[in-house]
């Protein structure tokens, strides 16, 4: 028997009931999600509700943007359905402040609203989460000998940190495909962990989002039905990775061998590298220019490698893979002291930036992508074909 404390709320079951339990949980929000998005791709088409083409735009037809709604339902409507067997009444702040994301989201696709005042309604969700449920961050696990906060300060780091990961996620939804890959590579790095450090809320919650977030993907690389996540999709999914991280960082995740000696903190920083680099620089390239670090641009990363060439999907796994690999770099110094690890990850990001924004990376990986391809010669008197390499392929 498995027992699983949910919320400070046990349920038992054996491993197969639990498997399918899983398995049901993964499988609703599958379904619901791509049930919705038609359905919403139709409706924003009839009524007009496609986002106006600007200079910011890197698609020259007018696409819905209200993926969200179907990730949201499918969350949303997953969870209540099986609350019975997730219950307690922490779930239920948790789908109240989900639900300030979605519609501040779905605002701000629909009508636009600044900044400053997204930023204040996330804070209100973040707030009223956190002052409920007590789910903080406690310290920083020796980071600049700081081990444990005071409630106060905790509660005030934990706000930031839900705005500052929200919006550092939906920064990085520019290109098709990107952010949906990105969510679905961190979700299942966390849930693999909560699993193994039996945390088994977060993990069929990882599952559930991930299930929510595979059926808009397909609609999101379709050319026939293509639909954008639009901020209602990046506010909501950007809330659950979070929560997922605060919890993660709360784990002792030494105790799983591979991990032994490791830091959560390390882990979920490599984690999250590239919306946190692409954030820090876009924000100096703004001050530096003297404008709003809010005002929007065509400068950040996933811009350049557009402009260096590389496809959408090229862009997505890059990033994916580059996730995967900053997670694998953590191995490597993980006996180093906390602040020493964190100076390793920044020099590494310093690094990405520098060959991010200089180096010909689209050149590169043309060549590498490239294949020698065999010509067949005329008959020789023999009968014999003889084949060559095309030496120009090969250096092109």
């Amino acid at each position: 028997m498995i027992m699983i404390n949910i919320f400070n709320s046990s349920i038992s079951f054996n491993v197969e009931q639990g498997l399918i339990f899983v398995f049901v949980a993964f499988l609703v929000a599958m379904i619901i999600s791509y049930l919705s998005h038609p359905i919403v791709i139709k409706v924003s088409n009839l009524k007009g509700l496609l986002p106006q083409i600007n200079n910011r735009s890197i698609h020259v037809n007018k696409t819905p943007s209200l993926g969200g709604i179907g990730i949201f339902l499918a969350l949303n409507l997953t969870i209540t359905f099986l609350g019975n067997y997730l219950g307690n009444y922490k779930l239920l702040i948790f789908l109240g402040s989900l639900t300030i994301m979605f519609f501040v989201g779905l605002v701000d696709d629909l009508i636009t609203i600044s900044a400053k005042s997204k930023i204040v309604f996330q804070v209100i969700a973040a707030s009223y989460f956190i002052l409920i449920t007590n789910v903080k961050i406690e310290g920083l696990q020796g980071l600049f000998g700081i081990y444990e906060f005071p409630y106060f300060i905790s509660v005030i780091v934990t706000i930031i940190f839900f705005v500052v990961l929200i919006n550092a996620y939906n920064l990085i939804d520019g290109v098709d495909g990107l952010a949906g890959c990105f969510a679905i590579v961190i979700s299942l790095f966390f849930g693999s962990l909560f699993y193994l450090t039996r945390n088994y809320f977060m993990f069929v919650l990882s599952v559930i989002l991930i299930g929510a977030i595979i059926p808009f993907l397909i609609y999101n690389f379709s050319k026939k039905n293509k639909i954008f996540m639009g901020d209602t999709g990046s506010m909501t999914i950007g809330f659950v990775l979070a929560y997922q991280a605060i919890n993660f960082i709360s784990t002792d995740i030494s105790e799983i061998t591979m991990f032994a000696n490791s830091k959560s903190l390390i882990c979920f920083l490599a984690l999250f590298s590239f919306p946190l680099i692409d954030t820090m620089r876009i924000f100096y390239i703004r001050l530096k220019a003297g404008v709003s670090p809010f005002k929007a641009d065509k400068n950040h990363l996933h811009h350049v490698l557009l402009s260096k060439g590389f496809k959408h999907a090229e862009i997505s796994l890059i990033v994916c893979a580059y996730t995967i690999l900053m997670v694998l770099s953590t191995f490597v110094f993980k006996e180093l002291a906390i602040i020493k690890q964190v100076v390793i990850l920044g020099i590494i990001w310093l690094l990405t930036v520098t060959v991010i924004d200089n180096l010909k990376l689209d050149v590169l990986f043309k060549n590498l992508k490239s294949k020698s391809k065999v010509i067949d010669l005329p008959d020789t008197a023999n009968n014999k074909k003889d084949t060559i390499f095309n030496l120009n392929e090969l250096v092109s």
